[in-house]
């Protein structure tokens, strides 16, 4: 038992120190194990690409992005779920101005928070459905940034608003197939899938000058793409009691994974 804890343990600390996403993972179908009230965990998310436009851009995207923060989870009853999520983010921008040139914005780590609510039904034994209706905001300044001309200076910073409304469905599994290696037990597995809508608004105020030349810096962008799908699994163990682990990948709008450790109450 103590060798899986640490194992899984080590896994979650790596995966705080990969580089990397302001994201909005659902996670599950409920991080509250049945018969628990409350839950802590620690997540992690990582974005690969998504769209972002302007009308000072003709192409654009959030090309890297990672986000680690805490969540609390609460639930009332058992349909329903409550949580709210604090952390730290930070991410890159790349962009093709109007004029041309290939802009980029490199922001630092900044202050992240969120909250939101899930409703659950298992409508047959094992199987559920969820909506995930969350809102999430964070500001960061910049760091550096790149243009075809040398940037002599540049400062600023920008904040961000998400709203995320998603619906999956999924399914409580024993998976009698596989066997852990280090201790041979079966895990419970919890795939899921959805579909989500997501609108995001990033308000930049930031200026740039390459020389005596001001750099025509976009002032905000929106994401390109608005409807995307979800897939993960939740995986618990017998031998530990409480906690529950989590990976989730996100399609479409924009390519990114997630994952987190959670323990309940």
């Amino acid at each position: 038992k103590t060798n899986v804890f640490i194992y899984l343990i080590i896994i979650g600390l790596a995966c705080c120190f990969c580089p990397g996403s302001y994201a909005a993972p659902v996670g599950g179908s409920n991080p509250i194990i049945d018969g628990n009230l409350v839950a802590f965990a620690f997540e992690y998310d990582y974005i690969f690409d998504r769209d972002i436009k302007s009308s000072d851009i003709s192409t654009g995207e959030i090309s890297e992005q990672n986000t680690f923060y805490c969540k609390l989870s609460f639930k009332p009853v058992d349909f329903l779920s409550v949580y709210t999520k604090t952390g730290i983010a930070n991410f890159k921008l790349e962009s093709q101005l109007n004029n041309g040139n290939v802009y980029e914005e490199n922001y630092e780590s900044g202050f992240y928070v969120g909250g939101g609510a899930s409703l659950t039904y298992e409508f047959v034994p094992r199987v559920r459905a969820t909506i995930d209706n969350q809102i999430n905001w964070w500001r960061s300044d910049i760091d550096s940034g790149s243009y075809p001309s040398s940037i002599s200076e540049i400062s600023g910073h920008s904040s961000a608003m998400e709203y995320q409304l998603a619906g999956i469905l999924s399914y409580k599994i024993d998976y009698k197939s596989l066997i852990h290696p280090a201790h041979g037990e079966w895990p419970h597995l919890t795939p899921y899938a959805g579909v989500k809508y997501t609108h995001l608004k990033i308000d930049v105020d930031t200026t740039a000058k390459s020389g005596s030349t001001s750099i025509p810096v976009p002032d905000g962008y929106k994401n390109e793409n608005k409807v995307g799908i979800i897939c993960g699994a939740d995986l618990t163990f017998e031998s530990l009691t409480g906690f529950s682990f989590n990976v989730e990948g996100r399609f479409l709008d924009e390519t990114a994974i997630s994952g987190y450790l959670n323990y309940n109450f």
